[in-house]
């Protein structure tokens, strides 16, 4: 096996800890389910692990409403910057939807129309589409790991509301100072909440990059 084998290899078992993980949360909700993967998730992590997902036997017929710029990060804010690592992203996660479409189709069981039926595609910066998402106000599942501020903030703000009772967010790691908007954006929201209301937790996974075991941080609704 060569390295790309192996690093692909890798990255596959890190996406199936991860959603595994997650999926133990779909299982009895409604049938509503939204995977959020702005472009900081890339098709190596955010559209894998939506692949994994449409391979869960719960989530088989669940409608999965994927929201992507496909034009990379949106500008970095003043909290962005704010790390004493900060690391400007800018366009490179730029994908196009036929690179998503091709990773969904080597992903999963599912062919192009099935994929264009099961899944609706919201092209355009996160904290302009979201607001004014209307399809669904019974939520399970959010996948939110866009790193920086603007789009988070949108994300918890705009879904929090129609998260069903033990639903998700899932933002991934925290703390991180090349990308601290995330963390003072999550920070900032869960602020404004009542403590009964929600849960922070975390789960384990090794990073693809590092191959470090980091904490991946999720806001589960009481």
């Amino acid at each position: 096996m060569n390295d790309d084998q192996e690093n692909g290899k890798e990255r596959d078992q890190t996406v199936n800890r991860a959603s595994f993980s997650f999926s133990k949360f779909i299982v009895k909700k409604p049938p509503f389910l939204v995977l959020q993967m702005g472009s900081a998730s890339g098709v190596h992590w955010g559209y894998g692990l939506l692949a994994h997902l449409g391979n869960i036997e719960s989530v088989k017929n669940r409608r999965i409403y994927a929201f992507d710029s496909f034009e990379g990060h949106s500008r970095a804010t003043e909290q962005d910057r704010s790390g004493r690592a900060f690391i400007n992203l800018d366009n490179s996660f730029k994908i196009s939807e036929d690179d998503v479409r091709t990773t969904l189709l080597n992903g999963t069981e599912y062919n192009l129309e099935e994929i264009n039926t099961k899944i609706k595609f919201v092209k355009g910066w996160a904290q302009e589409t979201m607001p004014v998402f209307k399809d669904s106000d019974k939520i399970a599942f959010v996948h939110s790991d866009m790193d920086i501020y603007e789009p988070v903030l949108s994300t918890l703000k705009s879904f929090w509301p129609r998260m069903v009772k033990g639903g998700v967010i899932a933002v991934g790691k925290l703390n991180n100072t090349e990308l601290m908007g995330k963390t003072l954006a999550f920070n900032e929201f869960i602020a404004t909440l009542k403590k009964e209301e929600f849960e922070v937790r975390s789960i384990s996974v090794k990073e693809i990059n590092t191959l470090k075991i980091v904490e991946m941080a999720y806001i589960l609704k009481k």
